[in-house]
């Protein structure tokens, strides 16, 4: 399981990282505590960080990928895919999940 929270979190990284550096050259260099990437191992979830702000939250036991509410938790019933699916980072934009359409 923590094999998959590795690999997205480094996929995830990768997306934001290449996002910065088209659209904002000289951010990550300048700033790169901004754009840190990084995990945090809770009970029933891991927190993803990015920067100073949750990204989202990946459900331990399931590998379910959550919206966050706020720094404790998830949103109930928004969960926006799996980290064990073809494309885990289908609803994952550069600036957190993305919501439904």
């Amino acid at each position: 399981m923590m094999d998959a929270v590795t690999k997205f979190v480094d996929d995830l990284r990768e997306m934001i990282h290449g996002y910065i550096k088209e659209h904002y050259p000289g951010n990550l260099e300048n700033q790169p505590h901004n754009y840190e990437v990084k995990t945090e191992i809770g009970r029933k979830y891991v927190k993803v960080l990015s920067g100073t702000a949750v990204y989202c939250f990946i459900e331990k036991s399931t590998g379910d990928i959550w919206k966050p509410k706020d720094w404790r938790g998830p949103i109930k019933n928004v969960r926006r895919g799996n980290i064990h699916n073809e494309n885990p980072l289908e609803w994952c934009g550069p600036y957190g999940i993305m919501s439904a359409k």
